[in-house]
């Protein structure tokens, strides 16, 4: 395990998220709204054990990852057992993690934006509203 006391970029972020074998979020408050590490590690096919926050209770399903108790580090152990005995469990995981997070990749994102601006502007100009053309 190495620490690292500084700014890490994106890149670095996702180097270190892809090395891994478990993520793990272990969060303290349970009003935690998002993890941006976490959505990171999830789009990166990583198996995900965290603790029950609201990104984390959307996000992560039976199928996709554990869930443990808050300060409990037996369900810590019980769940990094579970998944590193069971390596067929944990490329399932991996899978559905990944598949799981296509959606919410940048370039999708992105796809969607523009195809609901397109069809709101189809829809203004079908009732004569229409945009100022840009040269």
């Amino acid at each position: 395990m190495k620490f690292i006391n500084k700014y890490v970029s994106l890149e670095e972020i996702i180097q270190l998220l892809q090395a891994t074998d478990i993520y793990i979020s272990s969060s303290l408050n349970p009003n935690q709204i998002v993890s941006g590490t976490l959505a990171y590690a999830m789009s990166c096919g990583r198996v995900v054990i965290s603790t029950p926050f609201f990104h984390a209770k959307d996000s992560i399903t039976p199928d996709r990852g554990l869930l443990v108790e808050f300060n409990d580090s037996k369900s810590y152990t019980k769940a990094i057992i579970k998944i590193l005995s069971e390596p067929n469990l944990k490329e399932r995981m991996e899978k559905n993690i990944y598949s799981y997070t296509r959606h919410t990749i940048w370039p999708n994102v992105a796809l969607k934006y523009f195809i609901l601006f397109k069809k709101i502007i189809g829809e203004l100009d079908s009732i004569g509203i229409s945009f100022p053309v840009i040269s």
